[in-house]
């Protein structure tokens, strides 16, 4: 009896020091992994794959072959990571960017899924103020950069007053492409410079031409679009018109139907249809003007032009919502 006690404590002994020996192991590879704590960096399957270090890698195969490159395999990285060095990795900020909702950021954060709320806001600032970020994101070489400017009106009731806005906000959009080159790296402000920060406005130009010229003919033309095109808006036409029957058909005899965007998505993938790339979206700062007041419109106008000109490419205006450069 006394040797089956005794032979039982030194396998535990035995037990506890391999657990240690592996432990450490798995730390010291953890904290040779290098993150920057000056910059963020952008989540790539690199960096998603040495997450891990080769013992925690080994250790998760052994218990499961399913963790072998896989997300939840990173995710176990990512948690190990910020626990052992203190440290956000692009991982968490991301998903706490995903999130975008603080009820859901604080929640998950708890558990180091992704960064604290006060994380993502310090990215956004960052990036905000990140001057070079522009020219990086949107490039001559990865395709169609697009810029759409449109009302926005927000009206907020509040105990004291009511308090509204009318304006004009802008994005720029751009496919997704590996043709652009750059870095997509963006410093990270030092938290005690948070509050000092300055973000540029859009310098407001002031219209002192006619507001109704009249049109010269050379700049009127009319015509017939060429067949090609005729038929392929009336094809789209037909497509889009199926495909919004279909949905209002789902919503109204079916269960968890998703929302209109992922609805056409499943129509496609189902179709076989090719799926477009994702789009980089650059938000530009708000113009507090009447939207259909020249000025303001001259203001979106030479934004645009400036922004994009940058790429040494030529620039295309159409109405007064949309701006496009080939």
């Amino acid at each position: 009896m006394f040797n089956l006690v005794k032979s039982q404590d030194e396998d535990y002994n035995t037990d506890h020091t391999d657990v240690k020996r592996i432990s450490k192991k798995i730390l010291e590879e953890l904290k040779e992994i290098q993150i920057d704590k000056s910059q963020y960096t952008p989540v790539t399957p690199a960096n998603l794959h040495n997450s891990c270090g080769e013992t925690l890698k080994t250790l998760l195969r052994e218990i499961s072959p399913k963790f072998k490159d896989s997300l939840q395999e990173a995710m176990i990285g990512s948690i190990l990571q910020n626990v052992t060095t203190n440290v956000y990795t692009p991982l968490q900020v991301s998903l706490g960017l995903l999130l975008h909702e603080k009820k859901y950021i604080t929640a998950l954060s708890k558990y180091s899924i992704c960064c604290t709320y006060d994380e993502v806001k310090r990215f956004q600032q960052s990036a905000a103020v990140h001057k070079q970020f522009k020219g990086v994101v949107l490039n001559s070489n990865g395709g169609l950069i697009q810029y759409f400017t449109d009302n926005f009106d927000a009206q907020i009731c509040s105990q004291n007053e009511i308090k509204q806005t009318h304006g004009l906000a802008s994005i720029v959009t751009q496919p997704m492409t590996d043709k652009a080159p750059g870095s997509l790296n963006i410093p990270r402000v030092a938290k005690k410079k948070l509050s000092e920060l300055q973000i540029d406005e859009t310098n407001k130009k002031t219209f002192l031409g006619v507001k109704n010229p009249e049109i010269s003919k050379q700049f009127v033309s009319s015509g017939v679009l060429p067949l090609k095109v005729l038929s392929k808006m009336a094809w789209s036409l037909k497509c889009s018109k199926d495909t919004n029957f279909k949905f209002i058909k789902a919503t109204l005899t079916q269960s968890n139907v998703p929302d209109y965007n992922g609805f056409c998505t499943a129509e496609s993938r189902i179709g076989g249809k090719p799926l477009l790339p994702e789009t980089k979206i650059l938000y530009q700062p708000y113009i507090d003007e009447p939207p259909t007041d020249p000025s303001t419109i001259l203001t979106a106008m030479e934004d645009a032009e400036k922004l994009l000109t940058m790429q040494d490419r030529n620039i295309l205006f159409s109405q007064q919502i949309n701006s496009f450069m080939p």
